[in-house]
């Protein structure tokens, strides 16, 4: 239900990023207090893109 409430967009937001953090639960996006451990974050300089949008942005190809 609160999927539905915030509406389409936040939701596949929110499923988006409870998949590539593998929770069990969805999470809100907008609350990413849990820091991955051992790894860069995906701003990070050197970081590697985690998924197909980030790599097209990162290649220029994404956004024109």
């Amino acid at each position: 239900m609160e999927l539905d409430r915030n509406g389409t967009e936040k939701a596949k937001r929110d499923i988006d990023f409870s998949i590539r953090k593998g929770a069990r639960s969805i999470l809100d996006s907008d609350n990413d207090v849990q820091k991955p451990k051992g790894r860069a974050s995906p701003g990070a300089a050197g970081a590697k893109p985690r998924t197909i949008v980030e790599k097209l942005k990162a290649e220029g190809k994404h956004g024109k």
